[in-house]
């Protein structure tokens, strides 16, 4: 019926080739940056592996996060402490007898 196939269609035509071939190649230029050389990572003796940065990223986080995890640890504690002296009857009735005694006190002064 005379349909046309469009460009885009062949697989040897870039999809962008037909945008950018009319945009002036001096306007992707940036004034006043410098560009960075690119170079290979066997070339760079200074450059650290992708291993080794991962590694010290995980010290980085771990060293920051280590007094929450301290912190963390001495709530436990705490809790598990108040948990096993509401769970003693005895070590309960202590505690409770102690706050009326304070609170009496107060109230006499």
């Amino acid at each position: 019926m005379g349909t046309q196939v469009p460009l885009e269609a062949f697989q040897n035509i870039i999809l962008d080739d037909a945008v950018v071939k009319d945009i002036d190649p001096k306007t992707w230029t940036m004034h006043g940056i410098a560009k960075r050389p690119v170079s290979s990572p066997s070339s760079s003796s200074t450059e650290l592996s992708v291993a080794e940065k991962f590694r010290l990223a995980f010290e980085e986080r771990d060293n920051r996060l280590a007094p929450k995890r301290a912190k963390n640890a001495r709530q436990h504690q705490r809790r598990a402490a108040r948990d096993m002296l509401l769970m003693n009857t005895s070590a309960k009735a202590v505690v409770l007898a102690s706050q009326a005694s304070k609170s009496l006190h107060s109230r006499n002064l």
